[in-house]
């Protein structure tokens, strides 16, 4: 008795299909976030001016947060009190398991309640990696 088959043995690999998926996947994640970090830094917020000439890489991993003069908080384009951008904040900390980043832009002229209101709510939602937004003073 012959119990041989004349078949090739299964080689294995990897299968494409996934991958691919799981590729495209990604790049529609990184596009999607991209367009909204351009949208919040396009917001009508005039920011302070600093002399330090650090530059601070985006990336999926944080969050810009708008504090307009009037002390309005804006988030993702939406106006959000101090407790919905807690809430907010802890999802999205929730989300990451890198530690996020929060980009505050608040105004230059925005009375710095408003602006601890906010450092609060970071702080409270796990968020310990802050960084204030600002431009180059102009000559």
């Amino acid at each position: 008795m012959n119990f041989r088959r004349d078949e090739e043995p299964d080689e294995g690999g990897i299968p494409l299909t996934s991958v691919l998926d799981i590729v495209f996947q990604l790049l529609l994640f990184f596009t999607v976030t991209y367009s909204f970090q351009q949208e919040e830094k396009l917001m009508n917020v005039k920011l302070p001016q600093s002399s330090q000439k650090d530059t601070l890489k985006t990336g999926p991993e944080q969050i810009i947060i708008n504090i307009a003069q009037d002390g309005t908080v804006i988030m993702h384009n939406k106006k959000r009190s101090i407790e919905e951008l807690r809430e907010s904040l802890t999802t999205f900390c929730r989300t990451y398991s890198a530690p996020p980043v929060a980009i505050i832009r608040a105004d230059a002229d925005v009375k710095y309640r408003f602006t601890v209101d906010v450092l609060d709510a970071c702080a409270a939602s796990g968020i310990r990696t802050i960084s204030f937004a600002t431009v180059k003073p102009t000559d």
